[in-house]
């Protein structure tokens, strides 16, 4: 699979496979949506040897998310023509 260097870029990254990025309001989360169609939370601020989650659920490129107000749900949408609602918890 595919494993975190620096932040929130893949280790072999060459800097355009984000897509896009949004930090929760409680400041806590930050959410990223990228060319591999997938979601991935990272604890924040993050340390050293924190792993981040990788959600499917798109077919395409993740071209934006953003969490909710109240940080309940995060919102992605795809270059796959799909919205998708993820709850936090």
């Amino acid at each position: 699979g595919r494993s975190a260097g620096k932040g929130i870029l893949p280790r072999y990254s060459m800097g355009t496979d984000v897509l896009s990025c949004d930090r929760s309001h409680t400041r806590t989360v930050v959410a990223s949506g990228d060319e591999f169609g997938t979601i991935n939370l990272y604890q924040y601020p993050a340390h050293k040897g924190c792993a981040g989650r990788t959600f499917g659920g798109h077919s395409s490129k993740v071209t934006g998310v953003r969490f909710m107000f109240d940080d309940t749900y995060l919102i992605s949408v795809g270059a796959d023509m799909t919205l998708c609602q993820w709850k936090i918890v």
